[in-house]
């Protein structure tokens, strides 16, 4: 029976090379975009870490419920009280 392409080659004949199929190529060598993708990496492992020390100071609640709820009644408060200024 024949085997589908590709499987025939180097898998078939005893030897070091049984088990190996393909073309051996060498390593491509790094380059200034293997640099920039490893400069990426490292800042938003930084911005993580940052994140993290915000959200340690807020203790982790990130819900905002109480911020909302202040920001709410301090916004119709003062936007009449402040608008009278841009206006002059």
């Amino acid at each position: 029976m024949s085997q589908p392409f590709g499987q025939q080659g180097f898998g078939d004949q005893p030897g070091p090379m049984q088990g190996m199929q393909g073309v051996v190529v060498p390593k491509p060598k790094s380059d200034i975009y293997t640099a920039m993708l490893g400069l990426a990496l490292l800042f938003v492992l930084i911005a993580i870490i940052m994140l993290a020390v915000v959200m340690n100071a807020y203790g982790w609640d990130y819900s905002a419920a109480e911020t909302r709820l202040s920001a709410t009644v301090d916004a119709v408060g003062s936007v009449h009280a402040n608008t009278a200024g841009w206006l002059a």
